[in-house]
C-alpha cells in the first residue's frame, strides 16, 4: 500500500530517509542485534536533525 504525502519542497528527502531508518532499526531489533539497531538510530537522529535545521534555516 502506497500513502501518498503533499509535502513542502526539501522534505521529500526528509521522508524517504526517514522511512529507510526506521526500516533499518526495525530489521536491526527483528534480528536481535542491538549494537545494530543502535547505530541504525544515532544514524537516523543525526540525519533528520540536520535535516530539519536546513528546512526551518530556509523558512
Amino acid at each position: 500500500m502506497e500513502v501518498l504525502l503533499l509535502q513542502a519542497p526539501g522534505q521529500a528527502a526528509l521522508h524517504k530517509e526517514t522511512i529507510e531508518t526506521h526500516r533499518e532499526i526495525a530489521d536491526a531489533i527483528a534480528a536481535h542485534d542491538p549494537l545494530r539497531a543502535q547505530d541504525a538510530m544515532y544514524l537516523h537522529l543525526v540525519y533528520n536533525r540536520k535535516r530539519i535545521q536546513l528546512i526551518e534555516n530556509k523558512n
